[in-house]
């Protein structure tokens, strides 16, 4: 819609139209991030006062958010780089800058490069044993560094993703995990209500002995047509019986390593499929499970990258992990929203480089997972390194200091 009416006309009427979509019942979570932030919009344009602005009675709810911070690697895993070229000058470790090549460098070298998408350069489509074309305008003799794929981490033991230095992380707090995103819930999903998914007497759901799930798994028939069971198999995960149907189903299945849809057999042992089970909940497994069952096919995308939980304590955890510049997806809001709802543990933990410098609000203590420098760290008074978010922004606690210098305690040491 067009609003750039000088009377405003068409702002108050798309105005009033996101208020409705709003409004609707009918509206799914998934779009409600976006209404809002237009709405917000058009309320800055129009002006309006913020005590006269909408507010919506069914807002997503926020998640905790932690941050700590790390040593990240910018230069290509050696795994990933011929012999012959090892010996091209590396970036910088702050970020991602342009490298001189030599005109010797310019064959084979750059056109390795080029092929796996970590370096851009005209000399790149030289060919082999030819003179290297002459670089035009701000590509004069040199070649650009490009950072491809997901970052690139200094974990324990080597390099890792952002998601498994946050795994080393937990670690360190007596957390055992997985990254695992949807897979996880859907395994348990599974092993959960196999009687239910592989219901033969349903009509049309199953056409040959060979299918991996029922044709309706993924549509908003399964649900209504399977309604009466579903409920009373949620109403028997609520009461405790979670972990009696897993095992069950494993004990029969695994030995044959079924081929069902969500089972991941060989990922997820059975003892840790219990610790979780165990850690959760039956009233939090309830609600995931009835997620599932009724939006199967859209409910798999969103789910927070990491499940941990300590098994002495009963104790169960969904984590999204978010590197430097990286935000949260409107389909992980929702999933966030309605842990949060429900009572299910979560948390945002954001991972940022170790020369971080948060500013205003976000200055509140930063954790510390690798710190190799010689300097050894300042002993200071101990402080709470959860930082509750209610705004979507860190906030400190009454106590904190206001400096903007963020503190640094090292965790866990690294060796080199």
């Amino acid at each position: 819609m067009n609003y750039k009416d000088k009377d405003n006309t068409s702002l108050e009427e798309a105005l009033q139209l996101v208020k409705e979509g709003l409004e609707d019942p009918d509206t799914h979570l998934i779009y409600r991030p976006a209404l809002e932030n237009r709405l917000l919009r058009i309320e800055n344009k129009l002006k309006i006062l913020p005590e006269e602005r909408y507010r919506s009675t069914l807002r997503l709810k926020k998640a905790k958010n932690n941050l700590i911070t790390g040593r990240r690697i910018h230069s290509l895993p050696l795994a990933d780089v011929s012999p012959s070229d090892q010996n091209l000058p590396r970036p910088s470790p702050k970020a991602a800058t342009k490298t001189t090549l030599s005109d010797k460098s310019t064959n084979t070298t750059a056109n390795n490069l080029a092929r796996k998408g970590s370096l851009t350069s005209t000399t790149a489509k030289a060919k082999e044993g030819s003179p290297a074309p002459k670089p035009r305008g701000k590509e004069n003799k040199s070649a650009s560094w490009k950072s491809t794929g997901k970052s690139v981490w200094k974990g324990k033991d080597g390099e890792v993703s952002v998601e498994e230095l946050a795994l080393e992380h937990y670690a360190t707090l007596g957390y055992k995990g997985y990254h695992s995103e949807g897979r996880i819930l859907m395994h348990i999903f599974t092993l959960l209500f196999w009687p239910v998914i592989f219901d033969d007497s349903i009509p049309g759901a199953f056409e040959t002995r060979f299918q991996s799930c029922p044709l309706d798994l993924v549509h908003d028939t399964f649900f209504p047509v399977r309604q009466e069971a579903i409920m009373q198999r949620l109403k028997q995960i609520e009461g405790g019986m979670a972990c009696e149907f897993i095992r069950e189903t494993d004990e029969r299945e695994r030995p044959r390593k079924t081929w069902a849809i969500g089972a991941r057999w060989d990922d997820f042992p059975l003892e840790d499929v219990l610790n979780i089970v165990e850690g959760l909940g039956g009233n939090a497994l309830s609600v995931i499970c009835r997620l599932l069952a009724e939006e199967y096919s859209c409910r798999g995308s969103g789910v927070p990258d990491l499940i941990i939980w300590k098994e002495d304590v009963k104790e169960c955890m969904f984590v999204e992990v978010k590197g430097p510049g990286d935000q949260l997806r409107e389909n992980q809001r929702v999933w966030i929203d309605v842990m949060v709802r429900n009572g299910i543990a979560v948390e945002v933990l954001r991972v940022e480089n170790w020369d971080y410098k948060p500013r205003g609000k976000a200055a509140a203590k930063a954790i510390v997972v690798d710190d190799d420098s010689d300097s050894e760290v300042e002993e200071e008074e101990p402080v709470d390194y959860n930082m509750d978010v209610d705004a979507g922004a860190s906030s400190t606690s009454s106590d904190a200091t206001s400096s903007t210098q963020a503190r640094k305690r090292p965790i866990h040491e690294v060796d080199d």
